[in-house]
Order: structure tokens, then sequence, then C-alpha cells
């Protein structure tokens, strides 16, 4: 698995310039492997549904790597899974944060 992720960056220009709400962007990139799409599909749903704020999908590709032959069946049989299936995902995340009571008093 690789996992790239910027420094998140605030925004406070147009329609995101709030006096009590700071909101940052950051940029994700990840790619990984899967025994199939579904399992890939799985665990962006899951990344996705545990990150506060909201995602917005730049690029995803899925793609087969291999056709499995006996030899790899038995690989699977004593180790575990191999990947067949090599996935890329590139998001943006955006967050906010509230400012607390003692902030917005000032």
């Amino acid at each position: 698995m690789k996992f790239a992720m910027k420094v998140p960056t605030e925004i406070t220009s147009g329609k995101f310039r709030k006096k009590h709400i700071s909101t940052f962007v950051t940029s994700v990139t990840i790619s990984f492997g899967s025994t199939d799409d579904i399992n890939s599909l799985m665990f962006m749903r899951e990344l996705f549904s545990s990150l506060p704020g909201h995602i917005i999908v730049e690029n995803l590709s899925l793609s087969k790597s291999k056709k499995y032959t006996e030899d790899d069946y038995v690989t699977i049989s004593k180790k575990g899974g191999l990947s067949k299936i090599k996935s890329r995902i590139k998001f943006h995340w955006y967050s906010k944060k509230v400012a607390s009571q003692e902030t917005k008093k000032k």
C-alpha cells in the first residue's frame, strides 16, 4: 500500500470566508492491492465514511493485474490472498473547524 497526503490548507476566500468556521482541504492519493474489486470498493467506502467532512474523488482506477494460475491457488490456500486488483484513488478531503464559544466572544 502506498499513501500520500498533503498538509491541510485553510480555504479563506469566497463562500469559505466565515467568521467562526475554518474550512480545510487536503489532497490524498492511495494505491493498494486486493483480491477482487468488491474488496477494493468496500475499503474505499469504509475509509470515506470514517472521515468527517466531504470527499470529492478526482480519479479512481481499478485494474486487473493478473490472472490466477494453479500455483497461485496453492499459495493462496497456504498463505492467504494475493492481490490481483490494483486500485488507485486520488481525492480531496474538505473538513471544517468551528471556533469554540470563548473564541467567538472575543
